[in-house]
């Protein structure tokens, strides 16, 4: 009989987040249009959103002191990742997050180079 771990299933969400990152990025790299590479990019930011939450969460959960934290921390926490998201979404309208700079030919694959925004970092 097995016994259940403190966090297995946030660790699973943790993961997936950083499984959502990479995958984004594989085909951001594999696609040929800037339509494409932008869409993908996009998706990426769905796993880089949601991975500081999940590790926290996880590390809450692991240390036991999850139950330490009221609803009203939990909005605070996610305000900003739902922020970030929501700028990474509209970010043609403002360029608060970044620009494409220019797109480079490695062989097969395009890679293409930003330059971050104010509130990317």
């Amino acid at each position: 009989m097995r016994r259940p771990a403190p966090g297995a299933a946030v660790f699973s969400i943790l993961m997936i987040s950083i499984a959502i990152k990479g995958y984004g990025y594989v085909f951001e790299l594999g696609s040929a249009s800037i339509e494409t590479k932008l869409n993908w990019a996009k998706v990426r930011f769905i796993g880089i959103v949601i991975l500081p939450t999940a590790w926290l969460v996880f590390t809450l959960h692991y240390t036991g002191l999850l139950s330490s934290i009221n609803s009203r921390m939990w909005v605070t926490i996610n305000i900003i990742p739902a922020v970030f998201f929501i700028f990474v979404l509209t970010n043609q309208s403002h360029g608060l997050v970044g620009e494409i700079i220019n797109i480079k030919q490695i062989g097969i694959v395009s890679v293409v180079s930003y330059k971050f925004g104010p509130y990317f970092g």
